[in-house]
C-alpha cells in the first residue's frame, strides 16, 4: 500500500509519530507492532498498522481521513489472520453521515464492485458494532478457515476499493468555506469517539502491550480526536 501512495501522490509526506507509538514489542508474548502515518493534499492523515504474533497474529490496519475540505467517507481497511484457520478481511467506505443523498453520491456507486465479490459480502456480528452507525451497506466483509482466498478475492478486491476511493478522491473539489470544514472537523471527531469505544482491537492491544499503552496509542494514534476516560 505504501508503494501505491508514493505511486498515487508525489506529495505524500509522513507525520511525526511518537517513537514509543511507533513501534513497540511485548514483553508479554512474542509479538511486535509497527504504525505509520502520512498526509497529502487531500489527506489530513492515512495511518498503517501492522502487528506480527507469528501464526497466532497477523494484522494490517489502515484508515484514510479526508482532510475537513471534503466531506467523503472515511475509508477503513482490515486483515486479520489468527492462524491459518481464521481468516477476517474488512474493507468500507465508511459514511460520516447516513443521509439518504449522501449514501447516494458516495456508497451507491459500490454496489456493482461488492456483488463482484460473492465471499466477501457478509456481515460483521453486532457484538461490537451498530452496522448502522459509520459503516455501510456495500462494506466487503469475509470469514474463511484458510488462507486461500487471500489472492484469489481479498487482495484484488481490497486494491479495487482503494483505487475507487482514491480516484473519487480526485473528481471531488473541495469546500473550503469554515462552515463546511466545521462541520466535517464535528463529523470525523465522533467517528473517532465511536471507534475508540467500539474498537475490539483494544483488547488485543492490551493482552500484547498493556493497558495503559494500549489507551495511549487508541487515543493519541488510531483515534487522535477522542479522548482517553478520565480516572476517577
Amino acid at each position: 500500500q505504501i508503494k501505491f501512495m508514493k505511486d498515487k501522490y508525489p506529495d505524500l509526506k509522513d507525520l511525526p509519530l511518537e517513537e514509543h507509538l511507533s513501534k513497540q514489542e511485548s514483553d508479554k508474548k512474542p509479538a511486535v507492532i509497527e504504525s505509520w502515518q502520512f498526509e497529502t493534499k487531500q489527506f489530513r492523515k492515512i495511518r498503517l498498522t501492522y502487528i506480527d504474533a507469528g501464526i497466532g497474529a497477523q494484522v494490517y490496519n489502515s484508515v484514510w481521513y479526508p482532510r475537513h475540505s471534503y466531506d467523503a467517507p472515511i475509508l477503513g481497511l482490515d486483515f486479520l489472520a489468527f492462524g491459518p484457520k481464521k481468516v477476517l478481511a474488512i474493507a468500507d467506505l465508511q459514511p460520516l453521515t447516513q443521509d439518504e443523498d449522501y449514501l447516494k453520491k458516495y456508497i451507491d456507486p459500490l454496489i456493482p464492485l461488492r456483488n463482484k465479490y460473492e465471499d466477501l459480502c457478509g456481515r460483521m456480528s453486532g457484538k461490537f458494532y451498530e452496522e448502522t452507525n459509520f459503516f455501510s451497506k456495500q462494506l466487503l466483509f469475509g470469514r474463511f478457515d484458510n488462507d486461500g482466498p487471500v489472492m484469489e478475492s481479498l487482495f484484488p478486491a481490497f486494491k479495487e476499493y482503494l483505487t475507487h476511493y482514491t480516484d473519487m478522491m480526485d473528481d471531488l473539489t473541495p469546500d473550503e468555506s469554515e462552515e463546511f470544514q466545521s462541520k466535517v472537523a464535528k463529523l470525523q471527531k465522533e467517528y473517532d469517539v465511536y471507534s475508540a469505544e467500539k474498537d475490539p482491537a483494544v483488547g488485543l492491544f492490551s493482552t500484547y502491550w498493556g493497558k495503559d499503552w494500549a489507551e495511549d496509542f487508541t487515543h493519541n494514534f488510531l483515534f487522535s480526536e477522542s479522548e482517553a476516560p478520565k480516572e476517577e
